[in-house]
């Protein structure tokens, strides 16, 4: 059986960089319903708004209905 999963993150582009949790465009990409960028989040909070994470849940969510 072949799975597939996707994750998505919508947010907005700030103009300054901020915070230091992160690298590549965390300091810049602020996500929807925060005040806070990628970069300035606790790895919790980030992890529980990742496209990554998203998908992984989303898989681990199959698996679990195949597996069963």
């Amino acid at each position: 059986t072949e799975l597939i999963a996707s994750g998505s993150g919508e947010g907005e582009i700030v103009r300054q960089p901020r915070g230091n949790n992160g690298f590549g465009y965390d300091p810049i990409f602020k996500p929807q319903l925060s005040e806070l960028t990628t970069a300035e989040l606790t790895a919790e909070q980030k992890d529980a708004i990742s496209r990554r994470g998203k998908a992984l849940r989303d898989l681990a969510d199959q698996l679990a209905k195949v597996i069963s």
